[in-house]
């Protein structure tokens, strides 16, 4: 029993490592994308200007506010064409930075699996009529928690541009291989040991009629 209680607590602990690693892959992101978008306002900020100064250009009446004009001119489209390297880069780093914090999420994944099934185990093997549907919940909650953490982080990869929606399996920079589109965990073996117990109990304690 101690042991199951022990197993169980690790694999909580486990979830909530990956819950924080998960968040740490939102805030890099947010923080990512916040920095595009102020290079995305920029540009706009810079082909708006540039609009202003060809209209003066054109409508100018006066030699020396063309040459102005002309001169503004140039020194706009060498900075519209540094934002346009400068965003190209950001969106660069973006999917590598996303990448190599997203393969701490997984590394921390892949451990929780490695914990999960030696738990399940021994929560099947402990189990009884009495603690069933409480060792279901309990399970389930780990279970839940989990899948939706692995769906929230490769959802933030995709919308980061990071991986397509299409890639079946990736591998990170420090050479972990995660397949996208797995399973997750799951526990059909405590349910099908729960519907033995309910049988069982059927047969066994249930009045005649």
């Amino acid at each position: 029993m101690g042991n199951k209680v022990e197993m169980v607590k690790e694999v909580q602990n486990k979830v909530n490592d990956l819950d924080v690693a998960q968040t740490r892959l939102e805030e890099v992101l947010e923080g990512l994308e916040a920095t595009k978008v102020e290079g995305q306002q920029e540009l706009a900020q810079l082909h708006e200007e540039l609009a202003k100064v060809e209209q003066v250009k054109e409508t100018s009446t006066e030699a020396q506010g063309v040459r102005d004009a002309l001169k503004r001119i140039q020194e706009l489209q060498s900075e519209i064409e540094l934002q346009h390297g400068f965003n190209g880069a950001m969106d660069n780093k973006t999917h590598q930075v996303m990448l190599e914090e997203a393969e701490s999420f997984y590394k921390v994944y892949n451990q929780l699996k490695l914990m999960y099934k030696p738990m399940l185990k021994a929560t099947i093997a402990d189990a009884s009529m009495n603690s069933i549907t409480e060792d279901i919940e309990q399970v389930q909650a780990v279970v839940s928690k989990a899948n939706s953490l692995f769906s929230q982080a490769k959802s933030l990869l995709i919308d980061s541009g990071a991986i397509e929606a299409s890639k079946a399996s990736v591998r990170f920079p420090e050479g972990t291989s995660v397949h996208m589109n797995q399973r997750g965990l799951d526990i059909e073996e405590l349910r099908d040991l729960q519907k033995v117990f309910t049988d069982l109990d059927r047969k066994l304690f249930q009045p005649v009629r």
